[in-house]
């Protein structure tokens, strides 16, 4: 009889291993074939390349990498900056010292590591657009981990630079959440392999402890994951002494640089929540179930953060139904065990996902509520990692094209897969629906207000009527504005009981007769920036930008009852 097997093995690869152990086969069945038959299609004896797993196309990467890089280049130069981004650069650009920038940061509730990037640029610029380069230098280091060390395929990846946190919330929007998103994927990097490089990891977990106070529980739940799992499949089985002396220091490092970083977070007795949905512990009491179940659907609104229409920033498909707080609180709970089902083959993934949901929710309770969908990015971000370590984990069958032997697809991968899928779906529609809106229209009056001022030729003499708006409007002309609230020159706004007292009683009488002194001392009209309408002899509008108003006011307009100098 003629032997076809070497014909048949050049024209169907792996043909041995789906015929052997039938009835036709002549001879004794081999070790490696029984082991394609009962527990793997791939013969991991043979090399990644024998056994068909090729990296994908390195062009392709570069491609992606390139177009994502454009279209974050422009949406973050049609982008105009607002509060939360022009504060941080006020505040780096009036710090003296890394010492005075700590001092100015007490009423933050953030870290120092984003600031010390902005307290370096503004040393050479007061122009804020060079925090916008800054953030498109980190964004692209994260597209670049995303593409190229991500243990998933090339869809996913590219699924993932196009999500709506990463490229929009953590890309667009110049904060310290995208040195976050750098800092853990780094991380990811380090950890999810077969030799952890901890030293790596933990200069990386360390960095992402320090730029938000999201971000040094997300280190927290690494370092948990890490202690927890300390016998797991990725840890290397040579030298385990080497290998435990460093899991150990990377947990201590991580838990001692997450705590203190922490700490730094931690206000003054006199700071003021202005924003609604800050928290505190005794609020827990004040809100009671409600509160609790708006942070439990952070699950959903991170996961699934698709808007109610297009351009309709920080709303959630959900949120006009009634009850809308107890069906995202559901659907939360649902995708939670859905995740962690699809995790369940996977120690690391599946304990990364349980703390950090768990901790993610004690944050949303203490610190901020995800009732808005910004707020609720950090539950991404942990799905990403669970998702990542998931995919990395040698069992689970997933293709990933980097090298790692895989033993065949398990259902929980398959499951992991499908889920991986739904929520970057999701992720890719709200981008299509908020940033082609948000981009091509103005985020903020500020710059607007800005640009008349200097057209005006006022914009060294500006009071403040709302310190709010006027904080934007400095970040973008590099100069101090005066404040009728602190009846004092400000670059940035302080959180304290101060400005509290005075923020909402400001009327604006008050602000124009500041605004009239001014000019009286300085002989030529001063600019007024607030959102209350005003009007009188010497007082004329020259801007009016969604809700804030620049007026240009004469000496004459000055109150006989205001007496307190600029």
């Amino acid at each position: 009889m003629v032997d076809l097997r070497p014909v048949t093995r050049a024209l169907v690869p792996g043909f041995e291993a789906v015929t052997v152990g039938s009835s036709s086969h002549p001879g004794p069945v081999p070790a490696t074939a029984v082991r394609h038959r009962v527990g793997s299609s791939v013969d991991e004896s043979r090399p990644a390349g024998a056994r068909g797993e090729r990296p994908p196309p390195r062009w392709v990467l570069v491609v992606a990498l390139v177009v994502a890089g454009v279209v974050t280049a422009a949406a973050l130069h049609q982008h105009v900056m607002w509060f939360d981004e022009l504060q941080a650069w006020n505040i780096a650009r009036v710090s003296s010292s890394v010492g005075d920038l700590a001092r100015h940061l007490r009423y933050e509730g953030h870290p120092i590591a984003w600031y010390l990037l902005l307290f370096g640029l503004t040393r050479f610029t007061g122009d804020p657009r060079a925090m916008q380069v800054l953030e498109l230098t980190i964004v692209l280091a994260s597209y670049a981990l995303i593409l190229f060390k991500a243990p998933f395929t090339v869809p996913v990846r590219v699924a993932l630079v196009g999500g709506y946190f990463v490229s929009f919330e953590y890309g667009v929007l110049s904060r310290a959440y995208s040195l976050e998103v750098l800092a853990l994927l780094a991380a990811l990097v380090a950890l999810a392999r077969p030799r952890p490089a901890w030293l790596a990891a933990g200069l990386a977990a360390t960095l992402l402890a320090w730029t938000s106070l999201a971000g040094a529980v997300l280190a927290l739940v690494l370092a948990g994951t890490v202690a927890l799992n300390a016998r797991t499949r990725h840890l290397p089985t040579a030298d385990p002494p080497t290998a435990d002396r460093g899991r150990r220091r990377f947990v201590l490092g991580v838990g001692v640089a997450a705590i203190a970083a922490a700490c730094t977070c931690i206000p003054p007795s006199d700071f003021h929540e202005f924003t609604p949905s800050l928290g505190n512990l005794a609020s827990v009491g004040v809100a009671g179930p409600t509160r609790l179940l708006t942070a439990v659907g952070g699950i959903w609104r991170g996961l699934m953060p698709i808007p109610i229409r297009a351009g309709a920033w920080n709303t959630q498909l959900l949120d006009r139904l009634p009850g809308a707080t107890w069906i995202e609180a559901g659907l939360s709970v649902v995708l939670f065990v859905i995740v962690a089902r699809a995790l369940r083959p996977f120690p690391q993934a599946r304990t990364l996902w349980w703390l950090g949901s768990v901790a993610l929710v004690v944050f949303f309770v203490v610190v901020v509520l995800p009732d808005q969908d910004r707020y609720a990015g950090p539950t991404m971000l942990v799905f990403l990692g669970a998702a990542w370590f998931g995919a990395a984990d040698p069992m689970s069958g997933l293709p990933a094209g980097t090298g790692h032997r895989r033993r065949g697809p398990r259902p929980g991968g398959r499951r992991l897969a499908a889920l991986i899928g739904v929520v970057l779906g999701a992720q890719i529609i709200a981008l299509v629906a908020i940033e082609p809106w948000v981009s091509t229209r103005p985020f903020s009056p500020d710059r607007a207000i800005a640009q008349a001022a200097t057209a005006h030729h006022v914009q060294d003499r500006l009071v403040s009527g709302n310190d709010f708006d006027a904080i934007g409007v400095s970040g973008y002309l590099d100069r101090d504005t005066y404040s009728v609230a602190r009846h004092a020159w400000m670059r940035y706004f302080v959180h304290d009981e101060l400005e509290a007292r005075r923020f909402r009683s400001g009327s604006g009488p008050e602000a124009v007769c500041a605004a009239a002194r001014l000019a009286g001392e300085q002989h030529r009209p001063a600019g007024l920036v607030t959102e209350a309408r005003v009007a009188g002899v010497g007082i004329q509008r020259v801007a009016l930008h969604d809700h804030v108003a620049l007026y240009l006011v004469d000496a004459d307009a000055a109150n006989p009852t205001c007496s307190r100098p600029v």
